[in-house]
């Protein structure tokens, strides 16, 4: 009897300005070969050692706008007075394919991914362990100080809010939340959480906290 061919899922992850995100789902990809990343299309600038084509695509708003026009997106958001958007053809293909895909977008953009793609998609949602930690986490990055930090906690403010509309909900409990994100053993721990997505999708709300400490 001839094997079937999987399709592919899309695996939503996202969290407040801060929380370490991007740097989970850069271990995410290292924990597992098989799993592609999507690479978002940005208008916003490009921060001090990101690559065009490898952390985002960078364009401006015009481009942006022509691209939105004429169907490229999958979903699109403005986070920021900036524009982000997931290209449509590339995740199709990898699905197709049977390869599972990495978003790591805002709540607006997993909204738009189930939306457009209910029966593809399993969410994750990532908290730090405190406000502090947050805080703490964007300070290293703000380059105006003040305003940045507070514009990035008011953000993350409302995107809390919206974490009972994800299939899972993890809270990293890592002492200290550095630079660096979540320590090893708990991304590794999330890893562990993920690689269930293929294997069914959960109905309501799963909360799984990550404590290496304990």
């Amino acid at each position: 009897m001839d094997k079937v061919a999987r399709r592919g899922l899309m695996l939503v992850l996202s969290s407040p300005s801060g929380a370490g995100k991007t740097t989970i789902a850069r271990r995410l990809l290292d924990e597992d070969k098989e799993l592609a990343l999507s690479i978002s299309h940005t208008t916003r600038p490009k921060r001090k050692g990101e690559k065009d084509g490898k952390d985002y695509h960078f364009i401006d708003k015009e481009a942006f706008t022509r691209m939105r026009d004429q169907g490229a997106f999958l979903e699109w958001a403005v986070v920021f007075d900036n524009y982000y958007g997931t290209t449509r053809e590339p995740v199709e293909q990898a699905l197709r394919k049977g390869r599972d895909v990495l978003f790591d977008v805002d709540w607006q953009g997993a909204d738009a991914l189930r939306e457009s793609a209910k029966d593809d998609v399993v969410s994750v949602f990532i908290l730090p362990p405190t406000a502090r930690a947050l805080e703490e986490r964007l300070k290293t990055r703000a380059e105006d100080l003040t305003r940045s930090r507070d514009k990035g906690m008011r953000g993350a403010s409302n995107e809390i809010q919206h974490w009972d509309e994800y299939d899972y909900v993890v809270e990293f409990r890592c002492r200290p939340l550095g630079r660096g994100g979540p320590c090893d053993p708990c991304c590794g721990a999330l890893a562990a959480v993920a690689s269930h997505r293929a294997q069914s999708l959960c109905a309501g709300t799963a909360l799984v906290a990550l404590d290496c400490t304990v």
